[in-house]
């Protein structure tokens, strides 16, 4: 009975701990560096033994602070994250260290697990569009991402085009398609279009021209990836022209 109460309590404490638990590998990895830590009371002193514990939560509790502290992560990070941190909970266990060198190696895979979940998080930073500085994107998007205190989803939308265009669909998220059906963007549910909708919408659809130089013999990567949101239906294309431009070398006799 004890054993049931004690993992119940764990599975509770969980769930702020910084966006780890919302991913499956990163609460299988939770759950099994906790046991191992809780197996050392049977070869260490009761002092020895808490010590390990206390620095093991320390340890664990600067990455989860520093996840908490980001607020949201897509789903690609948290699985980043989780593997990550199954990676270095792996190697703990493995190691089957005791005493001082549990110690040392718990400081070099947590240190090690921090800059790499920084560098996850930096990296997820740079995929997110709204309020970016050198955005310059088409198009309608709807983002999923998940918040590290709640492992709650949370959906934001980012808007293509002029700055305006991204304030304005901030604060209001009801489109309607081109079968003149309208719904939320972040809920799914009917709603009444907002004032403006209409040119607001066609305002971020409209990519414009966009020029690049090729010097000749030389690949050129087309970018076709723009992100369109799925609901606005068929009706947009990306469409390709050359011109051919010849630069002539002079000889000066």
């Amino acid at each position: 009975m004890m054993w049931s109460v004690v993992f119940g309590t764990w599975l509770l404490i969980a769930q702020s701990l910084g966006c780890i638990p919302c991913n499956k590998r990163g609460l299988e990895a939770l759950e099994k560096l906790k046991i191992f830590i809780q197996d050392q009371v049977l070869v260490e002193e009761t002092a020895a033994y808490v010590t390990i514990k206390n620095f093991a939560n320390a340890a664990k509790r600067q990455i989860e602070q520093y996840l908490e502290d980001v607020g949201t992560l897509d789903e690609y990070a948290l699985s980043e994250i989780g593997s990550e941190y199954k990676i270095s909970v792996n190697i703990i266990v493995d190691l089957d260290s005791t005493g001082v060198n549990l110690l040392n190696d718990l400081e070099h895979q947590f240190k090690r697990l921090k800059e790499k979940i920084e560098n996850i998080v930096q990296e997820a930073e740079k995929r997110r569009c709204p309020n970016k500085k050198d955005f310059d994107n088409c198009g309608l998007l709807v983002q999923t991402l998940t918040n590290c205190r709640t492992c709650e989803k949370e959906k934001t939308i980012c808007a293509g085009g002029s700055p305006g265009n991204q304030e304005f669909f901030d604060k209001c998220t009801c489109i309607c398609t081109t079968q003149k059906k309208c719904f939320d963007l972040k809920s799914g549910d009917e709603c009444t279009p907002c004032k403006d909708m209409t040119s607001r919408l066609a305002e971020v659809i409209d990519c414009g021209e966009r020029n690049i130089a090729v010097t000749e013999d030389h690949d050129v990567l087309l970018a076709c990836n723009l992100e369109w949101y799925p609901r606005l239906e068929d009706g947009y294309k990306n469409i390709f022209s050359k011109y051919l431009h010849v630069l002539k070398k002079i000889k000066k006799g």
